[in-house]
């Protein structure tokens, strides 16, 4: 009897565990699709740039902010090989113009810029974990990831706590439908 009750317990469990990851998978499909959907209708099926449009004008900065500082990135690695400013302005980088590589060198060379650069170096080298997960932060991860599933721990105490209310049940009484414990102990969900 109580094997029996711990049989389909265990039945159960993997059928509502299997539903929660179906629901789960479902719910991250509609959310991309959404996702999708919700681009695709703003999105015009023209490839101009309007610069009267605000999102043309953010995209464009964005891009441009982006390459510019992976631009202004390689030039201080470039400059910080050389010893001094003096030897770094004789060292100009092919695809950069003189004026250009003078206002830099000035800029890598100014002590307010060595130390903001210094600074950020040893703030980095602390990290243990490098961020790579967009702006979303790690909890939104670490939760996606785990998804809507139970721990075999959390399992066996359920399954504990219904073998005994099964074991608890009088001849008297009348044993408790296996659907009455599974409730009694998860608790009842609406909808």
């Amino acid at each position: 009897m109580v094997m029996e009750l711990k049989e389909s317990i265990w039945m159960m469990v993997e059928l509502t565990q299997t539903l929660c990851m179906d629901i789960h998978t479902c719910l991250i499909t509609l959310e991309n699709n959404y996702a999708l959907m919700e681009t695709g209708l703003r999105e015009e099926d023209d490839f101009e740039l309007n610069y009267d449009r605000q999102e043309d004008r953010e995209t464009v900065n964005s891009i441009m902010n982006a390459a510019f500082k992976n631009h202004k990135a390689k030039l201080h690695k470039h400059f910080k090989k050389f010893g001094s400013k003096d030897e770094a302005l004789q060292h100009r980088p092919a695809d950069t113009s003189v004026e250009n590589w003078i206002a830099c060198c000035e800029l890598f060379s100014q002590p307010s810029y060595q130390e903001r650069s210094r600074i950020n170096t040893n703030n980095r080298a602390k990290l243990k974990v490098h961020h790579t997960g967009g702006s979303r932060p790690f909890v939104w991860h670490r939760k996606k990831l785990q998804g809507p599933r139970l721990e075999h721990q959390q399992l066996q105490i359920y399954i504990e706590k219904m073998v005994e209310i099964q074991s608890q049940s009088t001849i008297e009484s009348g044993a408790p439908k296996d659907v009455d414990i599974f409730t009694q102990v998860l608790g009842t969900k609406s909808g």
